[in-house]
């Protein structure tokens, strides 16, 4: 005589993967959970009888934002570069991290004048990109996001003045 089979939920292995889908369930809602409370600002405990001072702590993720630079940008900081009478001509290229700038300017350019003239390229470009205003401190939100190389040089290419900044350099070393 055969025996009759049990319907599978009836079967030991069934309610074996059923809880073990319910353990997986409750898991995952508890490290829901622990992410929404880790999210949670902090807030200062003070048992003195003071009043409380609570201090929110400050978000230690910046939102990635990746910056493009536009061939409009890139044309705009060039003319506004050419509008300054020592500059012959002004250059920009962008391969994968990093900005390249050239400038060509008059021949008498001492390196001081060069460096000024590449400093202000350099924002020039960071003011049409991000639309911030570049400070005497710091260039901008593009460079936090691109190296840089800028060369100046007289007609005859003779190399003026040359630097670099990398993203984690508030300045160009010249």
């Amino acid at each position: 005589m055969e025996k009759a089979k049990k319907p599978f939920y009836k079967r030991w292995w069934f309610f074996a993967i059923l809880v073990f889908l319910l353990l997986g369930a409750i898991a995952s809602q508890g490290e829901e959970t622990q992410e929404l409370e880790r999210d949670k600002p902090k807030a200062e405990v003070n048992d003195d009888k003071k009043p409380e001072k609570v201090e929110v702590e400050p978000e230690k993720e910046r939102e990635s934002v990746v910056l493009e630079v536009t061939d409009t940008a890139i044309d705009m900081a060039v003319e506004t570069t050419l509008q300054t009478p020592e500059v012959s001509d002004a250059a920009i290229s962008v391969k994968n991290d990093t900005i390249s700038f050239a400038v060509i300017v008059g021949a008498s350019t001492n390196k001081e004048t060069a460096q000024e003239i590449g400093d202000n390229f350099i924002r020039q470009l960071s003011a049409f990109t991000d639309g911030s205003t570049p400070t005497k401190d710091y260039y901008g939100e593009l460079y936090d996001e691109f190296d840089v190389l800028i060369t100046i040089a007289d007609p005859a290419e003779n190399i003026i003045a040359q630097g670099a900044k990398v993203r984690t350099s508030p300045k160009i070393t010249w």
